[in-house]
């Protein structure tokens, strides 16, 4: 081979490297789900005072007061405590949440009127919607990435940036009993911050839209939405939560405060006032 076929030869190849390379090195969907993932906040405890905002087809709204309480375990399982504190008729009513490593939910609603918790079918339980509102308690969890099967779909522009598209099946029945139905998730390129979940029925259609708004950067690279909107496209229904405060840190969140003593006792309550896991206390601790 002559030295100038030699110098085409290379050249040939270093421009089939170009082209092909961005193909070879583009995350598939699993990928991109990881490193969504990835850029969460690392904090083991989360404590948040939400505004929550319900609206049906006629305008109408309701409004509650919650306190939200979750702890991320080493192993991958988490705990959430959902408190309702005003309006009045609903304070004192609380959720309480278990998901282990593998990913199954169990779960508890205590209602003061009742006296006493009630248990949630187990494997069912994040199908069951959130008392008075567009989300399901799987919503609220977040998902188990084991309960599903990830592919990649085309990209797409929302608000003039591109976004990846994954389309998310569940893995198996026992995942889709559990409120894991087919959906798609958008998720902006370069800082993998999810922008929205849109959640199919049976035969395919727009069921839901969960839209992450207002993000707020928490730790570098990490950014946080400070409100979430469920739309009900069926029911015609539209669920905002607003988050006016979030704290990372243990102290605001006691482990004990995730246990059926508590809710029997409804000592949750009492986690405010001049205890330092609570709101009050976290205000002293702002000034």
């Amino acid at each position: 081979m002559s030295a100038v076929r030699a110098r085409w030869a290379a050249a040939a190849l270093v421009a089939l490297a170009a082209v092909c390379a961005p193909a070879h090195g583009a995350p598939d969907g699993a990928g991109i789900v990881d490193r969504a993932l990835a850029h969460r906040s690392k904090a083991c405890c989360i404590y948040q005072e939400l505004t929550m905002i319900l609206s049906d087809a006629a305008g109408e709204r309701g409004l509650r007061r919650i306190r939200w309480y979750e702890r991320r375990e080493p192993d991958g399982g988490s705990r959430l405590l959902l408190v309702f504190v005003a309006p009045a008729d609903v304070r004192g009513a609380a959720v309480l949440l278990t998901r282990d490593a593998p990913g199954a939910a169990r779960g508890e609603i205590y209602l003061p009127a009742l006296g006493r918790p009630l248990g949630l079918v187990a494997g069912a339980a994040g199908a069951m919607p959130l008392v008075g509102s567009d989300f399901n308690l799987a919503d609220l969890l977040g998902e188990a990435p084991r309960n599903f099967v990830y592919a990649r779909e085309a990209d797409a522009e929302i608000d003039r940036s591109m976004h990846y598209v994954v389309r998310a099946a569940p893995a198996d029945a026992a995942a889709q009993r559990a409120g894991g139905g087919l959906r798609r998730y958008y998720i902006r390129k370069g800082d993998y911050f999810l922008v929205r979940i849109d959640f199919h029925d049976a035969y395919g259609l727009l069921a839901r839209r969960q839209s992450f708004r207002d993000p707020k950067q928490v730790e570098p690279g990490v950014w946080e939405a400070g409100m979430v909107l469920m739309e009900d496209f069926g029911e015609r229904h539209r669920t905002l939560i607003k988050v006016e405060r979030r704290v990372f840190s243990p102290e605001y969140v006691p482990p004990e405060i995730f246990s059926r003593q508590w809710l029997l006792e409804q000592r949750y309550l009492l986690v405010g006032g001049d205890s330092p896991f609570g709101p009050q206390g976290a205000r002293r601790d702002a000034e």
